[in-house]
């Protein structure tokens, strides 16, 4: 995969950054091709003062299927 040109959040550059500066990865590249976005969510899962990462899962997993119950709603009116 080759990138030509991304646009980064602030937060979004820094998280790199920080990855690179940690050891994780060896360049910011690298760190792209990883994935940020799953990278960044699951850093915040594991921020999340629950009682463990399975709770936050079936939590999220439980809003995803609300809103597709109100998006097909939408789409049958």
């Amino acid at each position: 995969m080759t990138v030509s040109s991304v646009r980064l959040t602030e937060e979004e550059k820094a998280f790199l950054e920080r990855l690179v500066a940690e050891g994780r990865f060896e360049s910011i590249s690298e760190a792209l091709k990883a994935g940020i976005y799953q990278l960044m969510r699951e850093e915040k899962l594991q921020q999340v003062p629950w009682q463990t990462c399975d709770d936050v899962r079936r939590y999220f997993a439980d809003r995803e299927k609300k809103l597709k119950g109100l998006e097909e709603e939408h789409e049958e009116e």
